[in-house]
């Protein structure tokens, strides 16, 4: 309790040196207090996501290892965003559990500057993998004749090579000069990082967020008129028509697990980019408004532990790859884990 004291006190004083130097000792106090919450509030986040970030996206990963049919172009991305993921569970959160607890780490430049750049470093390849989540079911659904040859799996890992690039670029910025770091200041983004730097995280967010949704409108929109078409031409024995229904429904049913996906997305971050967006077009800069948005900002950790989920309640090949690995291989087909078709 002492720790949390210390550590919003500290938070607080930045925030008044560097940014509001004429708040009252009254709102001084009422900001220790509300910052002291949010401290348990984060320790309770970690303590809750910790445990199925690192199981689920474990299985995830083994499942994908295990079995060569389950490797499709989209099982391919979603196994690249299971990567991120556990490594939020397995780096970020304890890196982030030891930085609060251990007073010499919080004093330190370089282990300051390392939290913050792993945080971005991650959270920037999840929404990047996202992003290429989408855009593999829009190419699929609103463009299928050119589906085969643009997301060929080569050219899949290239881009999915060029996000984790892009990702480490920008998460290292602060750590390889541009920040504002200085003996004693908190280390927190509001303070440590430079407000042009913040800016293009925010950017990134919520510009991804909103991409995302205009994809899913159009890949919805699509899929369901496809699905009428399918159904008006339900009745002919034509081959071509047969297979072409058949195609429809497998598409539609890796796009709703894409929706679910991007609903969970939506869900966790959509709260923190709608203060980020009332903080920089709606109203002037205050004090309450960042700790309520580091409060938001929050659930983003858990959006790494629930994606998996969806795939193991919606996907069946998932679903039996789980039972397979978790049962050490020797459940049964009557058990509901028969694997024969993903092998």
């Amino acid at each position: 309790m002492e720790e949390n004291s210390s550590m919003s006190e500290q938070m607080v004083e930045g925030l008044k040196k560097f940014h509001f130097s004429n708040i009252t000792d009254d709102e001084t106090e009422k900001l220790e207090r509300l910052y002291s919450g949010f401290m348990i509030y984060l320790f309770s986040i970690y303590v809750i996501a910790i445990a199925p970030t690192i199981l689920g996206n474990t299985l995830i990963l083994a499942s994908l290892v295990r079995f060569q049919r389950l490797r499709s172009r989209i099982n391919i991305l979603i196994g690249n965003l299971a990567v991120s993921d556990l490594l939020l569970g397995l780096v970020v959160i304890p890196f982030d559990i030891a930085f609060l607890h251990v007073k010499s780490l919080q004093e330190e430049k370089i282990p300051c500057l390392v939290r913050q750049s792993l945080n971005v470093i991650l959270l920037d390849a999840s929404i990047l993998n996202l992003f290429c989540i989408s855009l593999e079911r829009y190419i699929a659904i609103v463009h299928p004749f050119k589906h085969a040859k643009l997301c060929k799996k080569r050219k899949l890992f290239i881009l999915l090579s060029i996000c984790w690039i892009v990702s480490i670029i920008v998460g290292a910025i602060p750590l390889m000069g541009w920040n504002a770091w200085e003996p004693g200041i908190f280390c927190d983004t509001e303070l440590v990082w430079r407000e042009k730097y913040r800016g293009i995280q925010y950017l990134a967010i919520c510009s991804c967020l909103i991409v995302n949704f205009i994809m899913y409108v159009k890949v919805m929109r699509t899929a369901c008129r496809r699905l009428k078409q399918s159904r008006k031409i339900s009745g002919t024995s034509n081959n071509d028509s047969q297979r072409h229904i058949s195609i429809s429904k497998k598409d539609v049913r890796k796009t709703k697990i894409m929706v679910l996906i991007l609903g969970i997305f939506a869900i966790c971050w959509g709260p923190y980019c709608t203060v980020i967006i009332i903080e920089t077009f709606f109203v002037d800069a205050n004090i309450t408004l960042i700790i309520v948005k580091k409060f938001f900002g929050c659930l983003g950790m858990l959006n790494s532990a629930l994606n998996w989920i969806v795939y193991g309640i919606k996907n069946k090949n998932f679903r039996q790859a789980f039972k397979h690995i978790l049962s050490f291989g020797v459940c049964t087909r009557k058990e509901g884990c028969d694997i024969s078709n993903t092998k």
